[in-house]
């Protein structure tokens, strides 16, 4: 949006951002189930949302002797020329880098099943499965870019880390799992920021406003 508005292409004054789509507060909760994972990324398995760079950070954790079970779930897209190949999602699960399930039907019992929540895109709009891990309750990992830190608010609900920096995820991760009394600190927060600002009923009331605004300048 500040690139539209220093070139002047529009208006300040005539600009209004919603913030995507909103998430099912009332589907999306938190629920009483045992954690199986330690990570979660559920999206598209492709470079541009931090796969190899989660996996870059996992590689150095366990040189230090932490090992982690982390789970991806999603499928690759082979439309997209980021997209991550099959048997390099096969070869890291066979590794034990990872658990790999390409499927996403599920995604709330995994969710729940899962302590943490990472995505460290390069770039994003409003990330759907960021909102979806706050909502049922889990703190998050994710990168400094648009989109990103406006969910994952660091230090309040989240770590918030450098694009294209394993090191420094690999510090962030480290940080959080060590750290329960954050875990639970971080995890209320997510649920609350969620309820209190991207539930698809107050997204859905802001297009509505803005429909009838838009309206009442035509009629």
């Amino acid at each position: 949006m500040n690139y539209f508005l220093q070139r002047r292409i529009v208006e300040k004054d005539k600009v209004l951002i919603i913030p995507g789509s909103g998430v099912n507060t009332s589907y999306f909760k938190p629920r009483n189930v045992a954690k199986k994972y330690d990570l979660i990324l559920h999206s598209r398995m492709l470079i541009d949302k931090g796969v190899v760079d989660i996996i870059t950070a996992l590689q150095i954790l366990q040189k230090k002797e932490i090992f982690l079970k982390t789970l991806f779930l999603g499928n690759p897209d082979y439309n997209n020329l980021a997209s991550i190949k099959t048997n390099e999602l096969k070869l890291w699960n066979k590794q034990k880098l990872i658990v790999w399930i390409p499927e996403k039907k599920k995604i709330l019992k995994y969710i729940l099943q899962s302590r943490i929540s990472i995505l460290p895109s390069l770039r994003e709009g409003f990330p759907k499965s960021l909102l979806e891990a706050a909502s049922c309750g889990l703190p998050l990992i994710s990168t400094d870019v648009p989109g990103c830190r406006e969910i994952c608010i660091n230090n309040y609900n989240g770590l918030l880390v450098k694009k294209n920096n394993p090191q420094d995820l690999s510090i962030a991760i480290e940080r959080l799992i060590k750290n329960k009394n954050k875990l639970k600190t971080f995890g209320y927060n997510s649920r609350k920021l969620v309820v209190e600002n991207f539930s698809d009923k107050i997204i859905s009331k802001q297009f509505l406003s803005l429909y009838n605004t838009r309206a009442k300048k035509v009629l």
